[in-house]
């Protein structure tokens, strides 16, 4: 069996043990992400708002951003506690189980991610600029396919940690999640709320959004050449991980 018939079972596998009530909660979560999307992008693109305000909408909307696809996974194909303090997809041990080469377990991974999250973020980016007057004002519809590019290419670049960490780690304490969390969110809020004070309370987005506007081919090509980079190297940790993990335990 060639990979490309390999990737397509796999899809197929994954896209039929979802249960259709996932599908539609991803679908109301969507329309939800959009309607107040819409809604707190036109107070935002305005520039009336405090930097709080800023700092919290960049939050929530990298958030989603971000988070986008995993409102379609099905729980066996999530990153989940499993005995002995190992956290790990089942379905990623599943795989290592079958015959499927290193490089084919790898690109399915990503795959499936990418199938997910592309065409769901697609829709939520084109929902909020579609009913947000705010957004469609600073960008000309000439514009908004680099604007689709520069969010999609931001959130392929951080959600590649999903697929990524399917292998799993073992964490004897779990105090050492909390700790993860902590730095990398409150890293984040830290981050986003120095952006805004820097830019006398533009905030993040709004940044992104001016320079796919203001240098819309320069922003693209050097989005797509992060995004190809950024996949490089989870892929790198996807495959580091994969052989660390002991999965006997």
């Amino acid at each position: 069996m060639n990979e490309r018939e390999v990737l397509k079972r796999l899809v197929m596998f994954e896209l039929k043990a979802t249960p259709l009530r996932r599908y539609l909660m991803a679908a109301a979560l969507m329309a939800l992400a959009i309607y107040f999307g819409s809604e707190m992008m036109s107070f935002y693109m305005d520039g009336q708002v405090s930097i709080g305000i800023v700092t919290f909408f960049d939050c929530i909307f990298l958030f989603v951003l971000v988070y986008t696809p995993y409102v379609f996974r099905h729980r066996p194909f999530q990153v989940q506690e499993l005995k002995g303090n190992l956290y790990v997809s089942p379905f990623f041990i599943f795989l290592k189980q079958t015959p499927l080469s290193e490089k084919v377990l790898i690109k399915s991974r990503f795959f499936l991610h990418y199938l997910f999250y592309i065409p769901g973020t697609v829709l939520i980016l084109s929902g909020i600029y579609l009913f947000s007057d705010g957004l469609r004002q600073a960008v000309p519809i000439g514009q908004f396919p680099f604007y689709l590019i520069s969010f999609l290419a931001l959130g392929m670049i951080m959600s590649g940690m999903f697929p990524a960490a399917e292998p799993g780690a073992l964490y004897r304490n779990k105090l050492v999640i909390w700790l993860y969390v902590v730095l990398i969110y409150g890293g984040a809020i830290a981050f986003l709320t120095l952006f805004s004070r820097l830019t006398d309370g533009n905030g993040f987005i709004h940044f992104i959004v001016h320079l796919s506007v203001a240098y819309p081919l320069v922003t693209a090509t050097g989005a797509v050449i992060l995004v190809v980079l950024c996949h490089q190297l989870w892929k790198l940790e996807l495959r580091r991980l994969g052989r660390k993990v002991d999965y006997h335990v």
